[in-house]
């Protein structure tokens, strides 16, 4: 087959055709507006094509009379009668448990830092030295705090092996005493 053969046959100048020349008349927002009627056109076409029209079928309307009630049936069973008793114990009553808070000289743990760890610092505030890199579950005992600097509330704290820095307290979570 020779190159020439090969050669794929331009397609009409378009740009004559009345329809385009009446198209290109009209102002930009209606040429706008009929390339996106035309562009929804082409998705709907495509949806029909793929079978996914069939399966975006709406749910059916409930009618008028709706749903018949379902029958219920009574129980048989005979009434109870209440018997005196000489003597009642008064219904227990729930204690409220107290929900631990961050106080000074409390426990907390290290938590919710959704991997990224704590640090450990030599004052509050984001610009002081880090000291250490603390894991999720680490045990700490509140020294001073809390004090606001840099959107956070620092504690100082003491770890279990005695280091003392501060911490950013939205990661410390309260252990119960």
């Amino acid at each position: 087959m020779s190159p020439d053969a090969r050669r794929v046959k331009p397609i009409r100048d378009v740009r004559n055709w009345p329809v385009v020349q009446w198209l290109l008349t009209l102002p930009p927002a209606w040429q706008m507006r009929l390339a996106a009627a035309l562009v929804l056109v082409a998705i709907a076409g495509l949806y029909q094509l793929c079978g996914v029209s069939d399966k975006l079928k709406p749910l059916p309307m409930p009618t008028a009379e709706g749903t018949p009630a379902p029958s219920v049936t009574p129980l048989t069973t005979p009434p109870v009668t209440a018997t005196p008793t000489a003597s009642t114990t008064p219904a227990a009553t729930a204690t409220p448990t107290a929900v631990p808070e961050l106080t000074v000289g409390g426990q907390a743990i290290v938590g919710d830092t959704g991997g990224d760890k704590l640090r450990l610092r030599s004052g509050a505030g984001t610009m002081t030295q880090m000291l250490a890199i603390l894991d999720d579950g680490t045990p700490l005992t509140l020294l001073e705090g809390p004090e606001s600097l840099d959107d956070y509330e620092w504690w100082k704290v003491e770890l279990t092996d005695g280091q003392v820095g501060w911490v950013a307290g939205n990661w410390l979570l309260p252990v119960a005493p």
